[in-house]
């Protein structure tokens, strides 16, 4: 699947999804996890802007949400 210009958002950031930033990912979002998780680790390694571990409430909004902005930088996310 060619996940370029998309940011992936995942109930977890476990090792076996690692192949998301092989995929092109744009960015990540995580429910779960925290600065020590591999996700974490991995997106900072790569370079690939990230948000680990959100929270129920605003994961469960970006699930249903058509598109997604994220800035790091701003310390945002925000679903449309």
């Amino acid at each position: 699947r060619d996940l370029r210009g998309k940011i992936v958002v995942l109930d977890n950031g476990d090792p076996g999804w690692d192949f998301v930033f092989h995929l092109g990912a744009l960015g990540i979002i995580t429910l779960n996890g925290g600065p020590a998780s591999h996700m974490c680790s991995r997106a900072s390694e790569l370079r690939v802007p990230a948000c680990i571990g959100i929270g129920e409430s605003l994961y469960q909004k970006l699930k249903v949400a058509h598109s997604v902005h994220l800035d790091c930088a701003g310390r945002m996310v925000t679903p449309y």
